[in-house]
């Protein structure tokens, strides 16, 4: 916020050059000073409006930080705010609050969706510009397409978001689509209904929810927000969806009938198997581990014999290759890239790169062994709980690309 602040600044500059060249000048000076004022001040404030709004967008201007909160906790803190305070500062809080679900939405995009989404606002812009500029200089017609075109666009992407939120949240055209067990990618703001003149009061909220199965999003609506990596019981449709809702009392109904091993092993044994993973790694007979697996040419630098710690400083990325599922057990190949940090008392030894593919054996998918675990949020939960289940086939562990830096 204070960088915007300071960046307002720009907009003094035309405003005070050309409003002392109309006063103390005389002739050409004042004419030039006259158009400075008008026009000038006009480009600097479309210019601050431009640099606002994609700091807004990409969320540079929040210089709050929530990172003790989940999601829905920040959420309700917001929604307090904006309906227990006033004017100015009531402002403020509607403002950081829709910074923060535009911004999470935006780093939440796609590449191919980022570039429509700025060209989408650049038509705006160069819209409503032109608007303004034909408007000055008399062509008023011309004035009148660039204005109806930009609220035309605005009034159509309005109509076409809330087609889509009643579809979803009806759901009528879900009769026949498939019951599916998702993991919620984001959930951001679609819409709200707010009373009040002078300070907003927040009445409802419609969030849009996007969801991940079978390595497709689909995108749904729906009044409740969902945090990232929740699961959701949803029926899915095209690229879209309806989350239904469901009574506790009917989740274990519902996951016999919609988890099979595919979505057991892919949405919930991915990030669990990955803690797994990274104990193993930070055990001190990890680095013995690699020295008897790669070529002792490659350990010129390694310095194992004194390790008493090691800490993870990286995970560039983590995913599983394959899975087989027999009558007594289920097989999961799994590959983790990392970079760590060895130490003896305290005093750091190497910096080590590469990746681990092992094969974890597991209990079958409908062994009672995973009694509970699908329900259990709380990945640290889950991981203490049911880490015991995990058993490395260490003759089908190999290690790549590893690099061994002892000059950290």
């Amino acid at each position: 916020m204070k960088t915007i602040l300071k960046f307002s600044f720009i907009i003094l500059i035309p405003f005070i050059s050309g409003l002392l060249m109309m006063t103390l000048g005389t002739g050409k000076v004042q004419e030039v000073g006259k158009y400075i004022l008008d026009y000038g001040t006009l480009g600097a404030l479309i210019i601050f409006f431009i640099v606002f709004m994609i700091l807004f967008i990409t969320g540079k201007l929040s210089t709050k930080s929530n990172s003790e909160k989940n999601e829905k906790e920040i959420e309700q803190e917001q929604i307090d705010n904006i309906n227990s305070t006033y004017r100015y500062q009531n402002r403020r809080e509607v403002a950081e609050y829709m910074e923060r679900h535009v911004s999470t939405a935006y780093s939440n995009s796609s590449s191919k969706e980022k570039v429509f989404g700025w060209l989408f606002f650049s038509a705006l812009i160069i819209l409503f510009v032109l608007g303004i500029i034909f408007l000055s200089i008399g062509l008023y017609i011309v004035a009148i397409v660039c204005i109806s075109l930009f609220c035309g666009i605005i009034l159509t992407a309005f109509v076409v978001k809330k087609i889509l939120e009643r579809r979803s949240m009806k759901g009528s055209s879900f009769e026949n689509a498939d019951l599916v067990l998702a993991s919620v990618k984001y959930s951001v703001l679609s819409s709200m209904r707010t009373s009040g003149n002078k300070s907003q009061r927040v009445n409802n909220t419609i969030y849009k929810v996007v969801i991940t199965y079978d390595d497709k999003e689909y995108v749904a609506y729906s009044e409740k927000m969902y945090e990232a990596g929740e699961k959701v019981c949803a029926y899915i449709k095209g690229k879209s969806a309806k989350i239904a809702e469901v009574d506790e009392s009917e989740m274990d109904k519902i996951y016999d009938e919609v988890i099979d091993v595919k979505s057991f092993v892919y949405i919930y044994l991915d990030n669990f198997l990955l803690e797994c993973i990274k104990e193993k790694i930070t055990q001190a007979d990890f680095i013995d581990d690699i020295r008897k697996s790669i070529d002792s040419s490659k350990l010129i630098n390694l310095k194992s014999n004194s390790v008493d710690k090691i800490e993870i400083r990286d995970i560039p990325s983590h995913f599983i290759l394959y899975f087989n599922e027999f009558d007594d057990s289920l097989v999961v190949s799994f590959n983790v890239d990392f970079v760590i940090d060895t130490f003896n008392r305290h005093k750091r030894l190497n910096r080590i790169s590469g990746s681990i593919t092992t094969r974890i054996i597991l209990p079958p998918f409908k062994s009672s062994d995973w009694k509970g675990f699908i329900k259990e949020k709380d990945l640290n939960e889950q991981y203490s709980s049911y880490k015991h289940l995990v058993k490395y086939d260490n003759d089908m562990t190999d290690y790549d690309e590893i690099i061994i830096d002892e000059n950290i």
